[in-house]
């Protein structure tokens, strides 16, 4: 090994351990021998250039081409000859000529080679794409640098690719980043979190530092455990996702309801398990309150049948009653028990009331109703009660609310009995109104539209997740002194009125009661029926029903006040005893159809034909399980009134005054 000394500029180069020049074999010419044909490189490195892909240069020292291979030519665009002309600075753009300089200097010359590295090049036409270069030095075969040999390759469409890759890295960190949904990445064996998105930071309520010190079997609770190994031994046995939905433990001790999901991925050759979190609140909220929903609708089938039957018996019971007063002295004893038999009899109709809430039918008959008068009248804010201090609070412009004022009234009598129980008997009772828009990522089973929201505070013991989640089962009970029906009574009236009972609760702390309560949309106005004569002689009332004690004790009601009876039993005997009527020459003066019969005509379709023959008589309905369009819109349907079972004397004189107080127009004379 022999020491070479490169001058470079007035610079001499010692280059350390360069082999020194081997004896040239007989016969060979040595690199800067001229053989008789001229230079070795002047035969041999057009045919050497040519095979190579990549772009050949030979500069001298100062950087000037010497040669050039026909790729290197193609590449930047000159021909050879204009090519010899410049230098590696006339291709080179100025911020990459230091580097370059540098480099050939301090790696090429004190090395004998360079590692490759990129900068760009400038074609004839000014265009400037990246290239790759790689150099060693050049000698005459006596230990002289005489220049340097370049390999040019140019990376265009891998730098192009590597951007692409670098784009799609940044929209990937964009998307997760963005996401609501908790993204991690964790160790299969240990579960070791090493990567964490800003969701699952802000669902496990944790700071990146924290994420990274937790592991996959930290963040949930014991009793979601067993589920949670299962899924990550299915992935690493043959499953390649797992969805589970369980409770998130939090950093602050709280839980959170997610759908946890598992995925076995591998990040170049090593395996991870990617975790996403969602955060199924809302969700869960919403399937509660189907849930319920379904519950209630499945009890109000029982509970109307069972008011339909019990309200014939109540019917029968109170219209005897009515007709005994009717036999006793006033001042006797025996018109106090009968009394006090009545008001036993209304509060079974009230339970019956409440009951037929559940049903499918009894739909609220609404009307434009200002929210202030009707929470003034309805809440004991002068009358709170011992211990208790209710405060109310109406700001202006509330919009009016489409209800039905008894049916919200006595929603607000059983939320207030509720609060009061809740409250123990002291502290304060926030009523407060406010207008309320609902949009379709409420989060709330409302339809889009217009609301009042009516919020009841409490600040009692509060709910726990149990109790919570049958609230509004009816006869569940809440506190030891308030089981019954008044929430699930509120809950159903509600829902009916295409609105809303929602409840928020915290342990210790208190509950609000959120009534969703729908605006007016529309003007709910009365039809004018024609106003009827009075005809001579006793009335005529055809009377249907298809409980025998029920017809029987009707009956005796309408005789009691001076009515003739046409009963029948089902719709098709009713209309032959109205046509009967008719060809006598002494038609029904009113009708009073039972709603429904089973295995017969009911009252609505015996209604609809005896329109068809005479659209002057005017016709009731008495039921005690109520059909929802018939018994709250009865005008629309061409009735003139309802009548809900049971119903005593005096309210079956009031109505049948009122229908034939009207003027009636000229019934069709009878067929034949």
């Amino acid at each position: 090994m022999v020491e070479r000394q490169v001058p470079v500029g007035d610079e001499v180069v010692r280059l350390p351990g360069d082999p020194s020049p081997e004896p040239a074999v007989a016969g060979e010419p040595s690199v800067g021998e001229s053989p008789g044909e001229g230079r070795w490189s002047e035969r041999h490195l057009p045919e050497l250039f040519a095979r190579l892909r990549d772009g050949v240069a030979v500069v001298d020292l100062t950087g000037r081409f010497l040669e050039a291979n026909p790729q290197l030519v193609q590449l930047l665009g000159y021909s050879e000859e204009e090519l010899r002309e410049l230098t590696l600075w006339d291709v080179t753009p100025e911020r990459w000529q230091a580097l370059e300089s540098w480099i050939l200097q301090n790696q090429v010359l004190r090395r004998g080679w360079s590692d490759p590295f990129e900068k760009e090049y400038r074609s004839k036409d000014g265009v400037v794409f990246p290239v790759e270069v790689t150099a060693y030095p050049l000698d005459d075969g006596a230990g002289q640098i005489t220049g340097f040999w370049a390999f040019v390759r140019d990376i265009s469409d891998r730098r192009r690719a590597e951007e692409g890759v670098q784009a799609s890295e940044e929209m990937f960190r964009l998307l997760i980043s963005a996401t609501s949904d908790g993204i991690l990445v964790a160790h299969p064996q240990s579960g070791q979190f090493v990567f964490g998105n800003q969701a699952s930071c802000r669902l496990l309520r944790s700071s990146p530092g924290e994420l990274r010190s937790l592991t996959l079997a930290e963040i949930v609770g014991p009793e979601d455990r067993p589920k949670l190994d299962a899924a990550v031994a299915r992935l690493a046995a043959e499953a390649d996702h797992a969805l589970l939905d369980l409770l998130l433990r939090r950093r602050d001790g709280s839980t959170l309801p997610v759908d946890l999901s598992l995925s076995l991925v591998r990040l170049g050759e090593t395996p991870y398990l990617l975790v996403s979190l969602r955060d199924t609140t809302e969700r869960r909220k919403l399937a509660l309150e189907t849930q319920r929903a379904e519950r209630l609708d499945a009890i109000g089938l029982l509970a109307g049948g069972i008011a339909h039957d019990f309200n014939n018996i109540l019917m029968a019971i109170l219209g005897r009653i009515s007709l005994a007063r009717l036999q006793a002295d006033p001042a006797g004893s025996l018109a106090v028990l009968l009394g006090e038999a009545e008001q036993a009899t209304f509060r079974a109709r009230d339970l019956t009331q409440q009951l037929l809430t559940f049903a499918s039918g009894g739909a609220p008959v609404r009307r434009p109703v200002a929210v202030d008068t009707l929470l003034r009248a309805e809440l004991p804010v002068d009358r709170p009660g011992p211990g208790l201090q209710w405060r109310l609070l109406l700001p202006p412009g509330l919009w009016t609310v489409d209800v039905d004022q008894a049916q919200i009234a006595q929603v607000l009598r059983n939320l207030v009995q509720h609060v009061r129980q809740e409250a123990a008997g002291a502290g304060e009772l926030v009523v407060a109104a406010a207008n309320f828009e609902c949009g379709p990522d409420a989060g709330l089973s409302l339809a889009p539209g217009r609301y009042v929201r009516v919020s009841f505070t409490d600040h009692g013991p509060g709910f726990s997740a149990e109790r919570l989640a049958r609230l509004f089962d009816p006869y569940y009970a809440t506190q030891e002194s308030g089981p019954g029906l008044g929430l699930a009574v509120a809950f159903s009236v509600l829902k009916k009125h295409d609105g809303l009972l929602h409840v928020e609760s915290t342990p210790g702390v208190g509950s609000t009661f959120h009534l969703y309560l729908p605006a007016v949309v529309r003007e709910v106005r009365g039809a004018d029926r024609p106003v009827a004569g009075s005809p001579s002689g006793p009335r005529r009332v055809l009377l249907m029903d298809d409980d025998a004690d029920v017809r029987k004790v009707a009956s005796q009601l309408l005789v009691a006040l001076g009515y003739e009876v046409l009963a029948a039993a089902e719709g098709e005997e009713a209309l032959r005893r109205h046509q009967e009527a008719r060809a006598e020459g002494r038609p029904c003066d009113v009708a009073i159809l039972d709603l429904t019969v089973p295995g017969g005509l009911g009252g609505l379709g015996c209604a609809r034909r005896l329109q068809e023959v005479d659209p002057s008589l005017p016709i009731l309905v008495a039921s005690g399980y109520s059909a929802a369009a018939v018994m709250a819109e009865p005008l629309s349907h061409g009735l003139a009134a309802v009548l809900m079972k049971p119903y005593r004397l005096a309210e079956l004189r009031q109505v049948l005054q009122d229908v034939l107080g009207r003027p009636r127009a000229p019934a069709h004379p009878p067929a034949g």
